[in-house]
């Protein structure tokens, strides 16, 4: 059975809900004021840093990048096949630094069969992070989930987004989810489910970034053209 999106137009929330912002530009010029800009994410101050390589990364990956408001990171992957099989048992987690193993149950029968990203992340204080994925293709199905994991980088939980795992059944060649997040040690997992192809290899790009809570929702940093 192919698996279908789990809530369709979710995967355009960034790059659509602000569309006809800011209304700024609209307003008559004077002394006081500055040209409103083309984006508002481009006011949203980020210090971006590169992931690096994710070749022969296991799931979890060892490797965690520090996140908080004000902290991006970026990554250039690629995905080497997709697809999803029904009757695959869940996920499951090995432990880099502890000799265990723990299942992650992704609340749909199955799991993927092709490659499986994994970015680890360190939030230390209170955060609303910014998850985007842009290159995947337009025909493309894929899931990009926030995990919270244990002291062994086992998994303890999906985040979710009211009824449904976030990030499950996303798809086009943009899209992602901001989502408050407590301190605390998470795995970001993205990996696409349709296509069924084992031969299939997608590149993309991958940005996380942390930006101040609010009492509205905060305006998500649009990513950099490069990293330093």
């Amino acid at each position: 059975m192919k698996r279908l999106p789990a809530i369709l137009g979710l995967s355009l929330v960034l790059t659509t809900a602000c569309g006809e912002w800011p209304r700024s530009a609209n307003l008559p010029s004077d002394d006081f004021g500055q040209p409103a800009p083309d984006n508002i994410g481009d006011l949203v101050a980020v210090e971006w840093a590169s992931f690096g390589e994710l070749e022969d990364a296991p799931v979890p990956n060892a490797a965690v990048q520090e996140m908080a408001p004000g902290l991006g990171v970026v990554l250039d992957a690629t995905l080497d096949g997709t697809g999803w099989n029904d009757n695959a048992p869940n996920r499951m987690f090995v432990s880099p630094q502890c000799d265990d193993t723990r299942s992650l149950d992704l609340t749909v029968p199955g799991d993927w069969t092709g490659d499986v990203d994994a970015i680890g992340l360190s939030v230390t204080e209170p955060t609303q992070l910014c998850a985007s994925v842009q290159g995947a293709g337009a025909e493309t199905g894929w899931d990009l989930l926030l995990v919270a994991v244990d002291s062994c980088l086992l998994p303890e939980r999906l985040v979710f987004d009211d009824a449904v795992p976030l990030g499950l059944g996303l798809g086009a060649d943009i899209g992602g989810w901001t989502q408050t997040v407590l301190p605390g040690e998470y795995q970001v997992l993205f990996a696409a489910y349709d296509p069924v192809d084992s031969n299939v290899q997608i590149d993309y790009q991958l940005t996380l970034a942390g930006v101040p809570i609010s009492g509205d929702a905060s305006p998500c940093p649009t990513p950099p053209s490069e990293v330093e």
